[in-house]
């Protein structure tokens, strides 16, 4: 009789074993799928704001480039440019709104979009004396302090 009490609690002890491993692996599958979508999540959105921030960046230095030739030359093909990098750069901000997920990152768009304006503010008034034909140590002196301080 002895042999058959050892012989059940080996069968329970296999049993109990049998179940906590397969509870084991129901519960690591579940947190290995949630962890996946997370990880997909972040990719998939912060990705985009990171692509977005890079195309940004370089439509800034674009546009300032664009500031410069006008500056420079007076060219209505540089002028022309400068208004089509500002409406690209509307539009990657608007993305940007878009896509953005936190207080952080709405504050930090929000300065981008103030210093945006300054810049804008600023280069308008020196294309502004380019235009009106004002000499070039005053496009100097205004670029100098406004622009490109």
């Amino acid at each position: 009789m002895t042999s058959l009490t050892v012989s059940r609690q080996v069968a329970v002890g296999f049993v109990v074993s049998l179940v906590a491993t397969l509870l084991l692996v129901v519960v690591a599958t579940v947190s290995l799928d949630q962890v996946s979508s997370a990880k997909d999540l972040v990719i998939e959105r912060d990705l985009r704001l990171v692509v977005d921030a890079h195309r940004l960046e370089a439509n800034l230095a674009d546009g300032a480039m664009h500031v410069r030739g006008y500056l420079l030359t007076g060219a209505s093909t540089e002028q022309a440019e400068v208004e089509a990098s500002r409406g690209l750069f509307d539009l990657i901000v608007a993305d940007l709104e878009d896509g953005v997920h936190s207080d952080l990152g709405r504050r930090l768009l929000d300065r981008i979009v103030a210093a945006g304006a300054v810049y804008r503010d600023a280069s308008d008034e020196g294309m502004a004396l380019r235009r009106t034909g004002a000499g070039s140590d005053a496009i100097e002196t205004a670029a100098a302090t406004r622009l490109f301080p």
